[in-house]
């Protein structure tokens, strides 16, 4: 059931909480006063400050499409939407949740931010997951021969993604891993993995991860 107020309320209160944090607590914390790290790092092409990025960006749009739309940003919004077979674009409502946090991460001039192994993409990537759910309830009012349609979709999606970029020794990301073979830094990695205790429980990289230790979200138990 629909509820504005509701709906106005969160994006109040979302939009305080990104004030607060980003404008108050950040440059507070970050040196007195001082801009927050994104404004160096992220946004330089637009501005070198938060009033005169966003200026920036509305005020060129030529520049900002072209952004958005460019090779590496198109490759990056297919990764987020092919483990789920694409589904998440019938539920395209929901799926605009993601639209603040994906133009914020493809407009940014750090490449890891369009990016979607890293957390940068969690929330457009869990948008996606809630509008694939959303994409099969639509199915799902066509009848149960739709619904299980777009649950094979999502199937093969999944598998095909899994194997192309997971981590995991089913994908083949999973060869190319500094645990496979001696790298030109390999004596620092050693050192730094020997440096964990026995016993310790840890969350590392999956730079870090040996074929005898691996797990789907690179968080590890290490012992000796």
């Amino acid at each position: 059931r629909r509820s504005r107020r509701a709906g106005a309320v969160t994006a109040a209160v979302g939009l305080g909480w990104y004030v607060l944090a980003m404008e108050v607590a950040m440059p507070f914390f970050h040196g007195g006063g001082q801009d927050a790290h994104y404004v160096q790092e992220l946004y330089p092409t637009f501005g070198s400050d938060a009033p005169s990025i966003l200026v920036g960006i509305l005020s060129d749009p030529a520049r900002t499409w072209g952004l958005l739309v460019d090779g590496e940003r198109l490759r990056y919004y297919v990764r987020l939407l092919a483990p789920s077979g694409f589904l998440g674009l019938l539920g395209l409502p929901l799926l605009l949740v993601a639209g603040p946090q994906l133009a914020a991460n493809a407009l940014s001039s750090l490449s890891t931010t369009y990016d979607a192994r890293y957390h940068y993409s969690v929330v457009p990537a869990a948008a996606v997951a809630a509008a694939s759910v959303y994409g099969l309830a639509g199915l799902r009012r066509w009848g149960s021969w739709a619904l299980r349609v777009g649950l094979v979709v999502l199937l093969i999606g999944a598998g095909l993604s899994h194997r192309a970029w997971a981590v995991t020794p089913l994908g083949e990301p999973y060869r190319q891993g500094y645990w496979l073979e001696a790298r030109d830094r390999q004596d620092v990695f050693e050192r730094a993995v020997a440096a964990v205790p026995p016993d310790a429980s840890i969350a590392a990289t999956y730079f870090f991860v040996d074929d005898h230790v691996h797990a789907i979200w690179a968080v590890i138990e290490r012992g000796r």
